[in-house]
């Protein structure tokens, strides 16, 4: 979404790095999301081959969940 006019039109990861951050914001939460989203990123170069990279599963219900 955001970076997708920024970058070449071919994406070496699925689900693209714009649709990665959404999900884990919604399974992870804003902080954590942030985190794994800033990985990823860090993995995108010519040197990695990209391919099939899903979100990680939930460790339980994030902090906006829990009532913290």
């Amino acid at each position: 979404m955001l970076l997708r006019p920024l970058l070449p039109p071919a994406c070496r990861f699925v689900p693209s790095c714009s649709e990665y951050y959404c999900q884990v914001l919604r399974s992870h939460g804003a902080v954590r999301a942030t985190g794994l989203a800033i990985r990823r990123l860090g993995r995108c170069h010519p040197w990695h081959d990209g391919g099939y990279d899903p979100p990680p599963p939930p460790d339980g219900p994030h902090r906006d969940e829990a009532g913290a």
